[in-house]
């Protein structure tokens, strides 16, 4: 074996314990490229002359240290940082050392890759792989053996993609709305507190939720149905249907208009119509919050509220006063409930017939917030 070692401050070259040669370690310089072919070679050349006058040419394998260890490529290239020089302006010498550049020295110009080769920079911790590939398609690439994420760039637009079902495509760390401009992708944060502008009057459906908007004005349908549920043969309280407010669909401070549409047969008695709601769906243990007495001989009929809610309170008409609405009924004393909008709230509609002949039947039942 051929034994490389520094021997008061030159490099001293033995071979099988004969000295072959000796030469001061500041003149001597190694290719680096050399190190990465098939057969990998030390070549050591004086870096004052050229790359042309190479002192040392031979191969990797038949080379050690002072302590009788052989060389690999890293370890012959920790030994060259520590005690030769490195000719930066010519031959192999160019070459950014494995373990980085020196504090205050950074790298002062462009590395140029092949771009035909399918180059790249990467790091991996066992079967996990981050890379940076330049190509015809400069991409970011994360994979690992259950995931894989690939954002690139090409000539006509940037992609994001993922294997990953809980994947969110571009995320920021903190909230950019007060900078976006006319050009800028906005933020979720940003579009759900502002409205968008529609114009005229309408309706619009968004991820399944019905929005009508009149003169700019947008109010969110949380409950939208038809139930046409009816009373007949009875003078009991009936339930005609139950209609669940989703916990944190209202909004804390809010004023929900609540609308029942209602038609009656006959007019043999009048019909008393309730609005009663709940934390849990049970018509029997719910609280009244809305009474109105429909006349004798009326065939279809409209009852509503608009209740305040602030504050984890709801003030509204008092449930005892037979009012169609807030609107006839603007001198009537309300009553103050406790509501958490944070969980479901269930409203529940009723009849109490005046006579058995009659039939009373709710057609829709709406809630706009």
């Amino acid at each position: 074996m051929i034994t490389l070692e520094i021997v008061t401050g030159s490099l001293q070259i033995s071979n099988e314990g004969s000295v072959i040669l000796v030469a001061p370690k500041n003149s001597c310089a190694i290719d680096v490229l050399t190190l990465y072919d098939e057969v990998p070679f030390i070549v050591i050349y004086n870096k004052f002359l050229g790359n042309s006058t190479v002192i040392f040419n031979q191969p990797l394998a038949n080379c050690e240290d002072s302590t009788g260890t052989p060389f690999d490529v890293t370890s012959f290239i920790a030994f060259a940082e520590a005690n030769l020089g490195f000719d930066t302006s010519g031959g192999g010498g160019n070459y950014i050392p494995l373990t980085g550049t020196d504090s205050g020295s950074p790298v002062s110009g462009n590395i140029e890759f092949d771009f035909n080769a399918n180059l790249g920079i990467y790091a991996t911790d066992g079967n996990i792989v981050s890379k940076f590939d330049l190509n015809d398609k400069p991409s970011i690439i994360y994979s690992d053996p259950t995931d894989s994420s690939d954002t690139y760039l090409n000539n006509s637009s940037f992609n994001v993609s993922s294997s990953n079902s809980t994947f969110k495509g571009f995320s920021g760390g903190q909230d950019f709305s007060a900078n976006i401009g006319n050009l800028d992708y906005a933020q979720k944060v940003y579009v759900d507190t502002k409205q968008p502008q529609l114009s005229g009057s309408g309706f619009v459906t968004i991820s399944g939720t019905t929005i009508s908007y009149d003169n700019n004005i947008y109010v969110e349908s949380i409950v939208n149905e038809f139930p046409n549920s009816s009373v007949t043969g009875t003078l009991s309280e009936t339930l005609l249907s139950t209609f669940t407010i989703l916990g944190g669909t209202l909004s804390e401070d809010c004023m929900p208009d609540i609308r029942a549409k209602f038609s009656k047969s006959g007019d043999a008695g009048n019909v008393v119509i309730r609005f009663k709601i709940n934390t849990v769906n049970n018509f029997a243990t719910a609280t009244q919050i809305a009474t109105y007495s429909a006349v004798l001989a009326t065939d279809s009929f409209l009852v509503s509220r608009n209740p305040v809610i602030s504050s984890g309170n709801m003030n509204i008409i008092i449930a005892t006063s037979s009012v169609q609405s807030d609107l006839s009924g603007v001198s009537t004393t309300e009553s103050n409930l406790s509501i958490d909008v944070a969980n479901n709230i269930y409203l529940f509609v009723s009849a109490v017939q005046g006579a058995v002949g009659d039939t009373t039947t709710l057609k829709a039942f709406k809630i706009i917030n």
